[in-house]
């Protein structure tokens, strides 16, 4: 109908590593296909299932968990990789805990789910009987993964058939574990020759492009020459395989369709449209020079076909290939500039302050930081993450709209596994977006949503790891600073208590010591004198014996009134005894405590007037002044008691004078 708006679905993508070749391959299908159907796309790399390259790598997981059906329309999970280290029961249970959404899956068949598969087979007989009659190979060993995974199983079953349809026997001594790995390829090689002397193949067909290169480097080390001495061949013809030495015959599995396949297959069960079970996608051979097809001078081709058509290479992909070097050597120089940074104590004040700028530095245009109330501790590798159900946006910000946010005393908590981030805060548009965990060691401190730019995904996840560790550190800053600031709260009260009257509220002897010597320093800095007044007030013994210590109580709480009434606020006044006061007022002198003094005679007159009691308040003072020569406290209180105790005298002479008239 004209005027009703298509529903903008959500797709998300479940990988392990965002940043590898075969990942930006299938997000770039996957793109593709979500432009064309105004979806917005999430990617939620989330390391390797069952196991860690790194001894906390298993907290990209955490993110997983936000995969339900308020947050995503439908899910696209990488089954082949995150096959690689767990059984297929294991695997299968963990793709079920996502059976309230959608799910396709990729290269591996999961019953109950559609499936869109390479279909290697075709490629990799190719490739075996390539080596075997147009380059002689009689020898032939596999570089596989381990045990666990149903996408190397496969590769290898046809491995052997091709085997098998030359009449060569299958050799088991020659099946190496590399685990798709670069690292463990060329360990593999090295085990072998440890336990060989040489290495008695004359080809090795490895089953992803990384073990590939992990064993020519190993042969380049030990003087082996490709492909004289050993034919190498890939499976997956990332983009490396056109422009290294040599370049690498490898098998394309045509990655971006199977990406757009998908997100296309994946609309069509969201819409209750029929979906095939199985949709199969043909590799492709493509065969270079470290099988011998292309001659190792030759810079103009790019490989041969499977009907062995010459491709020639566009005079500037390698070009291309250096100018992408330098721009990630440049990018690499960015991000470790952010790490030196890093190294400074900041709070999470500092941390919201800086965000923005430094995502945007990164070419991120959008993104939120969302945290937890409170770090949570996950020392163990873990299938599902237990998101809180009380989650805060920190920092949120997105260019395009001019929006910038900071977590405030306003903000309000949210559920993750309702909403990824609150749409006040951010706005999804038909693009793609990172869902990343920011942990550091055994803590989850929350995640990340952003929009990638320019930069490469490796670099963003080099970015994430600093931003990870960054926040932790000024999370721990934040809340020291928060206890430090409740101690010395504590401590101030407890100083407070201490230094305080308890019946008057004003400052008793301890705080008049302390306080009122700062006040006298603090004039004498100032090139200032002032007055020590000591006051006693008068008869309160007789006052308690006769109407009872309710009344001396009363009559002591009125004196103190009527101080802090006639004193200025910047006086110290303080109770330092049963009946005694004392003030420490600068920049008075001998003339105020003349007009002092008549002053708190009025008060007490008209305090008694008022106040229908059997005895009168009144108090005798004395003073002395304070200067550069004569500034203790103590000596300066016994001088004021002197002269106070004169003044005393000098009253119960005359009301003696009065009595016997």
């Amino acid at each position: 109908m004209i005027g009703i708006e298509e529903k903008k679905y959500r797709i998300g993508f479940i990988i392990n590593d965002a940043s590898s070749d075969y990942s930006k391959g299938l997000v770039k299908g996957m793109q593709q296909a979500c432009y064309e159907n105004n979806c917005s796309l999430f990617i939620f790399p989330v390391g390797e299932f069952g196991m860690s390259y790194s001894p906390y790598g298993y907290q990209k997981r955490a993110v997983a968990s936000m995969i339900t059906k308020y947050n995503l329309d439908g899910l696209v999970f990488s089954s082949a990789v995150h096959g690689s280290h767990v059984s297929f029961e294991k695997l299968k249970e963990y793709i079920q805990t996502f059976s309230d959404i959608p799910v396709i899956s990729l290269n591996s068949i999961i019953p109950g789910l559609p499936s869109i598969m390479a279909d290697c087979e075709p490629g990799i007989i190719n490739m075996v009987s390539h080596l075997i009659t147009k380059h002689g190979c009689k020898r032939i060993a596999l570089m596989t993964a381990g045990e666990n995974s149903k996408e190397a199983e496969e590769r290898t079953n046809a491995y052997k058939k091709a085997l098998s349809k030359h009449g060569i026997p299958f050799d088991e001594s020659l099946i190496l574990y590399g685990f798709f790995s670069y690292q463990m390829a060329y360990k593999a090689l090295e085990d072998y020759r440890a336990e060989h002397h040489f290495l008695d193949f004359d080809a090795l067909v490895c089953l992803n492009d990384y073990m590939a290169y992990g064993a020519i480097d190993y042969c380049k080390q030990n003087h082996i020459s490709i492909p004289n001495d050993i034919c190498i061949t890939g499976f997956d013809d990332i983009p490396k395989t056109s422009v290294s030495d040599p370049t690498l015959s490898s098998i394309n599995q045509q990655i971006e369709i199977q990406g757009k396949l998908a997100v296309d297959s994946l609309l069509k069960m969201i819409k209750g449209e029929p979906v095939k079970d199985i949709t199969k996608v043909p590799t492709k051979v493509r065969y270079r020079q470290s099988c011998g097809c292309i001659d190792l001078k030759e810079s103009y081709f790019d490989y041969e076909t499977e009907q062995y058509t010459v491709i020639s290479k566009e005079s500037t992909l390698r070009n291309n290939s250096s100018s992408e070097w330098l721009v990630r050597k440049d990018q690499l120089v960015e991000i470790n500039n952010y790490f030196s940074n890093s190294q400074g104590q900041i709070n999470l004040y500092d941390f919201t302050g800086n965000f923005q700028f430094t995502m945007t530095n990164f070419s991120v245009s959008a993104a939120a930081v969302c945290i937890y109330e409170d770090p949570i501790y996950e020392p163990k590798i873990f299938d599902h993450f237990e998101f809180p159900e009380r989650t805060f946006v920190l920092a949120a910000y997105d260019n395009t709209r001019n929006f910038s946010y900071k977590r405030d005393e306003n903000t309000q908590p949210f559920n993750p596994q309702e909403m990824i981030v609150p749409k006040e805060y951010m706005e999804f548009s038909s693009d793609t977006y990172f869902v990343v965990a920011l942990s550091n060691c055994e803590y989850q401190y929350g995640y990340m949503v952003f929009k990638a730019g320019a930069y490469d995904e490796v670099m963003y996840d080099l970015i994430c790891t600093i931003l990870s560790h960054q926040l932790a550190s000024a999370y721990k800053l934040t809340k020291d600073q928060e206890e430090r600031a409740k101690l010395d709260a504590s401590n101030r009260h407890l100083r407070q208590i201490s230094r305080t009257d308890e019946l008057t509220k004003l400052l008793n002897r301890r705080g008049l010591l302390e306080l009122g010597q700062e006040a006298i320093d603090l004039a004498l800095k100032r090139e200032k004198t002032g007055l020590v007044i000591f006051g006693d007030m008068d008869n309160l013994k007789r006052i308690n014996d006769t109407f009872g210590h309710d009344s001396g109580d009363k009559a002591i709480i009125a004196t103190a009134n009527i101080l802090q009434k006639v004193f200025r606020t910047n006086d110290i006044i303080a109770r330092i005894g049963g009946d005694e006061f004392a003030i420490v007022a600068p920049g008075l002198d001998n003339y105020s405590f003349t007009r002092i003094k008549e002053k708190i005679e009025k008060e007490c007159i008209e305090w008694n007037s008022q106040n229908e009691n059997d005895f009168k308040l009144s108090i005798s003072l004395g003073f002395t002044t304070f200067n550069a020569e004569n500034f203790a406290m103590s000596a300066l209180l016994l001088e004021a008691d002197a002269k106070q105790y004169k003044e005393k005298r000098l009253k119960k002479s005359k009301e003696s004078d009065k009595a016997r008239t």
